[in-house]
């Protein structure tokens, strides 16, 4: 285990998991972060999630929902690499039963409020909408990332079982 100062000059503990097949094999143990996730994904879906978590620590709530979206792309080019937008990537993942009607509906209002973010608009990005972003990002990798292939472990599992 480590000990280290944050920016702020407030200290922190991080460990290492050893044996993990995480990109980044280690977590902040103190003070809690409940955003860390743990399971594998590819390594600019896991960096745009950890630099919006930075963005939503330090208030950069516009900044946090660009990330999102940033996050968002790099799961549908992974998951659907000849859509040519974030939207037909959508489209294409809801159409091809990855992504669920109600999943479908969060990413596309995480796609809205990235836009309003990386554009020069009027609309402003508030700290809820910047937070709940964030959840929804997090389930949607939880889904894709952890869930999903731990079901298919489980029913591959039970079929050898017969």
């Amino acid at each position: 285990m480590q000990n280290a100062r944050n920016v702020a000059g407030q200290p922190f503990f991080i460990a290492r998991i050893w044996g993990t097949a995480s990109s980044d094999p280690y977590y902040r143990v103190f003070p809690p972060h409940e955003r860390h996730l743990s399971f594998h994904m590819p390594d600019v879906v896991r960096s745009s999630y950890e630099e919006a978590v930075l963005c939503e620590g330090a208030g950069a709530w516009t900044g946090c929902v660009v990330l999102v979206g940033r996050a968002l792309e790099a799961v549908c080019r992974a998951s659907a690499p000849s859509e040519r937008t974030l939207a037909g990537a959508l489209k294409g993942m809801l159409q091809g039963g990855l992504l669920s009607q109600e999943v479908y509906d969060w990413a596309t209002e995480l796609r809205v409020i990235r836009n309003y973010g990386a554009h020069a608009t009027e609309e402003r990005i508030s700290e809820l909408d910047s937070r709940e972003a964030l959840d929804f990002l997090q389930v949607i990798l939880e889904l894709i990332y952890e869930l999903r292939p731990k079901f298919q472990r489980f029913r591959d599992r039970r079929k050898r079982q017969g």
